[in-house]
C-alpha cells in the first residue's frame, strides 16, 4: 500500500472458513484491508477469471518453487518433513 501510495485495499475472498478466522480478520483490519466475500456457488462463474488472470502468476510461482526445491538449502520439521520456504520468501520471489 505504501509503495503504491494507496490508502485503501479491498480484498475479495471466497467463503472458506479459514478466510473468516478472527486472527486473520484482525490482521486485515490493523493493516487497513477491507474484505469482501464472493457469494456461495460462484466457482463456475469465477473459474475462467482465475485461469485467465492468474495463469502467469502461477507459472512464475511454480518456476521459483522448483528453483528453490532443487537448489536452495533445506530445513526440516521435528517430524522430518520438508519445511516450506514460507510466504514471505515466496512474495519476494514474485516482486
Amino acid at each position: 500500500m505504501l509503495r503504491h501510495n494507496k490508502s485503501r485495499v479491498l480484498l475479495h475472498l471466497d467463503n472458506s472458513p479459514v478466510h473468516k478466522r478472527s486472527d486473520l480478520l484482525s490482521a486485515f483490519k490493523q493493516n487497513g484491508v477491507e474484505v469482501s466475500y464472493f457469494p456461495a456457488r460462484m466457482t463456475s462463474l469465477l473459474q475462467p477469471a482465475d485461469v485467465g488472470w492468474f495463469r502467469s502468476l502461477k507459472a512464475q510461482y511454480h518456476s521459483k518453487w522448483q528453483e528453490w526445491y532443487l537448489s536452495s538449502p533445506k530445513s526440516f520439521t521435528k517430524a522430518s518433513y520438508l519445511k516450506s520456504p514460507g510466504y514471505a520468501k515466496v512474495i519476494n520471489w514474485l516482486k
